[in-house]
């Protein structure tokens, strides 16, 4: 599962049955977080090696973007673990079975995240969230 994430929800959302290896994020990357992004200041990266690269930074500058990549941290001080917790969580619970009820399951999840939640997990790693 790939996502993006953003103050108000989850965005480009992409289950696949492979490894997210290199060449898998920057097909995603181009098919599906760049249609996705809107002309904005800042698209935010870890440094999981596979997020990283010329090209990736290329596609999301060529979006109207700056890419930024976070310093080095513990995965519990990055907001967007807290969005997958959570729908991982959900998705435990849900208890599915089989890879249709799994689709299911996951746009649910995905529907649980709120733009509050979101906010919330913002404002509790020290960051301000200014709607503009």
């Amino acid at each position: 599962m790939i996502a993006a994430w953003r103050p108000s929800a989850p965005s480009a959302p992409l289950r696949i049955a492979a490894a997210t290896a290199t060449a898998v994020f920057r097909a995603y990357t181009q098919h599906g977080l760049v249609p996705q992004l809107q002309p904005e200041p800042i698209a935010e990266s870890d440094n999981l090696s596979r997020h990283q690269g010329t090209v990736i930074r290329q596609l999301i500058e060529a979006a109207g973007c700056r890419l930024w990549r976070r310093p080095p941290y513990s995965s519990d001080r990055n907001p967007i673990k807290k969005m997958w917790s959570k729908i991982k969580a959900f998705l435990r619970a849900a208890k599915v079975r089989c890879m249709e009820e799994l689709d299911c399951a996951v746009a649910a999840g995905l529907e649980k995240v709120t733009p509050q939640g979101a906010r919330g997990w913002l404002g509790s790693h020290g960051y301000r969230y200014i709607k503009s």
